[in-house]
């Protein structure tokens, strides 16, 4: 039997428990390219932080764009049925996600020419810096609105099968089996 150390993730039987553990997971991997800008202001990276650097860039340009099709295609929609008033929430999260897009494809263009030179001039550099920044302040508060609003109401409003088919939904986008609750 293997042994579990903490809690397991939340599976797709848990959809606003998976979101949650996903919103750990930009965090962290916009934590790396956050540190990266600030490692090559002062030196070359080693390959090691380049290739942290390129797992960050593939979480983003892969999976993150799952979550947001999970909120936009499924959460926000079931929400709005039941509660209409969350419109200009969900107007203002939909927003943030456009702008996050515009500012990640800016963050891996320059983030794979960087793996590829193994090198960043210095332009590219604050460039790549102000895009990872603006998208810390982004998610920020992005994801405390959702987990402290959003989320919560999702949570209180959406009975078992409304939350079961979101995630269903969600275990289709990724390829995976839906295992339901006991």
């Amino acid at each position: 039997m293997p042994v579990q150390i903490g809690q397991p993730e939340p599976g797709c039987n848990d959809p606003v428990g998976l979101m949650t553990a996903c919103h750990r997971r930009i965090e962290r991997f916009l934590k790396t390219l956050r540190m990266a800008g600030k490692l090559a202001g002062e030196r070359d990276l080693l390959k090691e932080e380049l290739e942290a650097i390129g797992r960050s860039l593939t979480y983003f340009r892969n999976a993150a764009p799952k979550h947001t099709e999970d909120e936009e295609h499924d959460l926000f929609p079931a929400l709005l049925k039941k509660q209409p008033d969350v419109g200009t929430s969900v107007d203002n999260l939909q927003s943030d996600h456009a702008r996050a897009n515009v500012l990640h494809a800016r963050v891996d263009a320059i983030g794979l020419k960087w793996i590829e030179d193994r090198r960043i001039s210095p332009e590219a550099l604050k460039e790549f810096v102000d895009a990872t920044d603006q998208l810390d302040v982004l998610y920020t508060a992005h994801i405390k609105h959702e987990e402290t609003e959003v989320f919560p109401r999702a949570s209180n409003a959406l009975n078992d099968a409304e939350l079961e088919a979101i995630g269903r939904n969600m275990a289709a986008r990724r390829g995976v089996e839906f295992i339901p609750k006991n």
